[in-house]
């Protein structure tokens, strides 16, 4: 554990968890590991550990999973009560604001596009569960089932690049092979999209896709990375129902 004082950065002490004995070998003169004097041995270190630990109030996961096994050890060498690292209460971002007419445009152009592809999405009755969540990444209600990444990837995607990929997609053609690479320059060579993708911004919009896609396997919408015949109808449809002003 090295402990960083906020400001300066400079580390001020260091205390390694293990073995009952391992602490022990601080104090003697050929273990070839420095020890500030000022700090006040393994004692005075162990007291600044348990001093971080109480006053962390986010605590990151591993220190949270390690956290019982060091609060051991430093009620063992403070003989008094530590309480082991506790994970704080996740803080969900809320949903982006949309813009209705960005919807309404962004799906009248893909029902020019796509209009066989679509059918799905204007059909009665229950709409399929794995379309509904593919239309979640798209234009979500919550971002609290989503894992942070997830989170992070459908708020950078704009609705351009939603639709630029996916008619780019549908339009290579069922067993296209899909990475963050292939959707960008789908993208950019999109006709029915007017703008680009910087290079500046490309490896940030490449991340975000390929986060995305993780999701297609479980759904039926790649096999193997590669676009099924499923997926190449399910996800102009899922753009269509998450771009449906009569939903939002």
């Amino acid at each position: 554990v090295d402990l960083v004082p906020t400001g300066d950065g400079e580390t001020i002490g260091e205390v390694a968890v293990g073995p009952g004995d391992l602490l022990d070998v601080l104090e003697e003169e050929d273990a070839q590991i420095e020890v500030d004097e000022h700090a006040g041995g393994p004692g005075g270190l162990a007291r600044r550990v348990a001093d971080a630990m109480a006053s962390t109030d986010r605590p990151r996961p591993s220190a949270v999973v390690n956290g019982h096994l060091l609060a051991a050890r430093l009620r063992s060498m403070l003989g008094e009560d530590i309480d082991a690292p506790v994970a704080a209460a996740e803080d969900v971002p809320s949903v982006p604001e949309r813009d209705p007419e960005d919807d309404a445009y962004a799906r009248s152009v893909l029902l020019q596009a796509l209009p066989q592809a679509t059918a799905m999405a204007e059909s009665a009755g229950s709409v399929p569960v794995e379309m509904l969540e593919l239309a979640e990444l798209v234009a979500p209600s919550t971002l609290a089932p989503l894992a942070p990444a997830e989170r992070d990837a459908v708020v950078i995607l704009e609705w351009a690049d939603w639709l630029g990929a996916v008619l780019g997609l549908v339009r290579a053609g069922v067993g296209t092979v899909i990475d963050g690479s292939v959707l960008v320059d789908f993208v950019n060579r999109c006709p029915e999209v007017t703008s680009t993708i910087p290079k500046a911004d490309r490896a940030r919009i490449e991340w975000a896709f390929a986060v995305v896609a993780e999701t297609w396997e479980r759904l039926g919408v790649t096999v193997d990375g590669a676009l099924t015949e499923r997926g190449a109808t399910m996800l102009p449809a899922a753009l269509a129902h998450a771009w449906n002003a009569r939903l939002g």
